[in-house]
């Protein structure tokens, strides 16, 4: 049954690496190749056929129906279901590897992940201190303004996060019980607020949000760090001297500078391939429709050049060319041909996942063509790739 099983998910592959590269599965690109990606793993046995894999079938098959049928809609949960098995598979091959990497899963599920252990750990909690930063951070920039009614806002938005940090061990609870006698302290004494105080306090906000979210999540030292912390937020209540910031900290405070403004250039690039996206999908349904298409190309254009502002050359060329290439297919006489068709859809499903790989800071290699204008995920041996003509 193993052999059958591992034949079986070869041909799956195929199938859905045929449904990446076409114009119905384009705009879920990621998906069909985390997918894909899936199903070369049980082929290779580096993915054991369990009930997860076998119930991911069916859904999948589902999903597929529904594709070739013009839906355009693909869950959450079900993509949450596909990168969980991909997060399953061990020793895998290259361009398996490749993919994980894409979407961070290594490492991500625990051995005995089956093992219950309820009551060590409450997602609620956590969720619930991650969203009350926001309301920290703007409470406290009224602080430093010394706005009317600011310190009772900072205490009421640190009462919440206090109250959710009770639940994640003591560390949080020991940084939000020092914002509490930081607010404390500057309502008993306001000459305790002086610019010193105002940024550490801030880069202990960034702390935190970096202990949710940032670089900071799985840090071996994280414990002395959090104590360390807690410690320089102390003495500034205390109006005692503080020493100098210490380099992993002032470290933290540049890369969450940088991340800061590449996000919003991802931010912008993201939103420029959704506008992309709809413009080539639209086209490529009905190659009469162009109604789109000056829109699409303004957008990559604009990608392109947010890209080239974030040291992204290759990408920014190929977001250039597909853009001229949309332009030209505006003005054009007689339609492009499948094989420009197809070359458009892959090209395009390309950028996009290179776009949300990038919002998730990975390195991850692309290569574009500037002679037939391909953009697409670099493999270690190209020669072992199979081109598939997609017919659908």
């Amino acid at each position: 049954r193993s052999g059958v099983n591992e034949q079986i998910a070869g041909d799956l592959q195929v199938v859905l690496e045929k449904i990446a590269q076409s114009p119905e599965g384009m705009t879920h690109y990621s998906f069909w190749r985390a997918a894909a990606a899936v199903f070369q793993a049980v082929s290779e046995s580096s993915l054991l056929v369990d009930l997860y894999v076998k119930r991911l079938v069916a859904r999948l098959n589902a999903q597929l129906k529904d594709t070739l049928a013009g839906g355009k809609g693909v869950s959450d949960q079900l993509f949450r279901e596909v990168l969980f098995s991909l997060a399953m598979a061990q020793n895998c091959s290259t361009n398996v590897q490749l993919v994980r990497h894409a979407f961070s899963l290594e490492g991500s599920i625990p051995d005995d992940f089956e093992t219950s252990r309820f009551g060590l750990f409450d997602k609620d909690a956590e969720c619930q201190a991650k969203d009350s930063i926001p309301a920290i951070k703007e409470a406290w920039d009224l602080v430093t303004q010394s706005m009317a009614g600011a310190l009772p806002r900072y205490a009421e938005s640190v009462s919440v996060f206090q109250g959710a940090a009770a639940l994640l061990g003591p560390n949080l609870s020991e940084l939000g019980a020092a914002w509490t006698q930081m607010g404390r302290a500057i309502e008993l004494k306001s000459e305790l607020m002086t610019e010193a105080l105002a940024v550490e306090m801030a880069t202990s906000i960034l702390f935190v949000e970096s202990l949710f979210s940032g670089p900071l999540k799985r840090c071996s030292d994280l414990n002395d760090r959090c104590r360390e912390m807690v410690e320089r937020l102390k003495a500034c209540a205390s109006g005692k001297s503080i020493s100098e910031m210490p380099e992993w900290l002032a470290t933290l405070s540049r890369e969450a500078q940088e991340r800061s403004t590449m996000t919003v250039f991802i931010h912008e690039a993201k939103n420029g391939m959704k506008v992309a996206e709809e413009g080539v999908d639209l086209y490529l349904r009905d190659l009469q429709n162009t109604s789109k298409l000056g829109e699409a190309s303004s957008s990559l254009s604009q990608i392109s050049g947010a890209l080239m502002l974030l040291g992204q050359e290759e990408p920014s060329q190929a977001a250039r060319h597909l853009a001229q290439r949309i332009a030209t297919l505006k003005k054009a006489e007689s339609p492009p041909t499948e094989d420009e068709q197809h070359l458009l859809a892959s090209s395009m499903g390309a950028l996009a996942l290179f776009v949300d790989s990038l919002a998730q800071n990975i390195d991850q290699e692309f290569i574009f063509d500037p002679e037939t204008g391909e953009f697409a995920l670099a493999a270690e041996d190209e020669d072992d790739q199979e081109v598939f003509e997609v017919v659908l």
